[in-house]
């Protein structure tokens, strides 16, 4: 019995690894997975990033609506012109309420126009006094709102958001 265990053990000193061929081949499989999904990946990434700059501005129009229905009066916003900005506040006063998207995504927009640097006053980047903006978009007591749309690009990506005049609704 002694020497069939030592025979066995003896002939056990074959590979005890991998050879450089076998790690070449693993390396090569395992980059061509990864070449192949990196691709999906960043694509889902911005997808999502873009997705939550929506999410984002929908949630500020909506709190918007419900500040001008809540107080009964009525409350304006505008966007950076081809910027990440966008600005709010009652009827006839400064800015009190601003959101910013991400830095890689701009509002588009057609028609802009400067602001008074009173508007300003109370924003914490004194640089948003010198930006162009959109043309005025207002939310009424009633719940309606002037209609409008923006388009968020973040590229490659655009997403386009419809502020409804008759509900006041951002889809």
């Amino acid at each position: 019995m002694r020497s069939a265990a030592a025979g066995s053990r003896g002939e056990q000193h074959g590979r005890g690894g991998f050879t450089l061929l076998e790690i070449v081949i693993v390396a090569a499989v395992l980059l061509t997975l990864a070449a192949a999904t990196v691709p999906t990946v960043t694509a889902l990434l911005g997808r999502e990033s873009l997705m939550t700059a929506r999410g984002d501005l929908i949630s500020f129009l909506s709190a918007q609506r419900r500040q001008a229905i809540d107080t009964g009066r009525v409350r304006w916003l505008r966007w950076e012109a081809d910027g990440h900005h966008v600005v709010a506040g009652f009827d006839g006063e400064a800015v009190d309420a601003d959101i910013a998207l991400p830095d890689d995504a701009k509002i588009l927009s057609e028609s802009f126009e400067g602001l008074p640097d009173r508007f300003f006053e109370t924003v914490s980047d004194p640089s948003l006094a010198d930006a162009a903006w959109s043309q005025e978009v207002l939310f009424y007591p009633d719940g309606t709102a002037t209609e409008a749309t923006l388009e968020i690009e973040l590229p490659p990506r655009t997403e386009t958001l419809t502020l409804h005049a008759w509900s006041g609704i951002v889809e």
